[in-house]
């Protein structure tokens, strides 16, 4: 896990709220208060795409495209005032996941993406700063984490190639 501050607060809102930078990832979900309490949940309603869609409804992925939801987060912060506080908590496509995994040796036991929930960060504002942290879910215990620290790499290279200041927590 990863818990870093993001002291560029320009920067990284203008690349969050503006820039596709962060448009690979999936939203899980999203909580804003500004001049409102905005709560977004993420999940993909499968029921809303009609059998004549192009797509059959099982490729439809779990969760939404940050680039669906981006300009809609933007209409809700933008303003004259500082949002009270905002945070975005993000998964990992499939594409990225699968990616991840082939880095894993053959039979590593989290090798097979069923046995991964989901590889998550958070981008939060709170009290005048920004932050972020990772994690990872297994849907069976394991006490390899192997899989957490390629996913903590792969943040932390992302956040290096788009030059994305950050600052270690821990």
């Amino acid at each position: 896990m990863i818990a870093i501050t993001l002291p560029d607060q320009k920067t990284v809102t203008r690349m969050l709220f503006l820039e596709n930078i962060f448009d690979s990832f999936r939203l899980f979900q999203a909580d804003i208060r500004s001049y409102c309490h905005f709560q977004i949940d993420g999940s993909t309603c499968k029921e809303y795409f009609r059998e004549s869609d192009t797509m059959p409804s099982d490729d439809i992925a779990e969760y939404t495209g940050w680039d669906k939801i981006r300009p809609i987060a933007f209409q809700m912060i933008k303003g004259k005032r500082l949002p009270v506080s905002f945070q975005f908590s993000f998964s990992a496509s499939e594409q990225m996941l699968n990616e991840l995994l082939s880095c894993l040796p053959d039979g590593h036991p989290n090798k097979n993406p069923d046995t991964i929930e989901g590889l998550t960060f958070n981008i939060y504002y709170r009290n005048g700063a920004i932050h972020c942290t990772s994690a990872t879910s297994k849907k069976n215990f394991s006490l390899d984490q192997s899989l957490d620290h390629l996913w903590d790499r792969y943040l932390i290279a992302f956040l290096d190639r788009n030059e994305i200041e950050y600052k270690d927590e821990l």
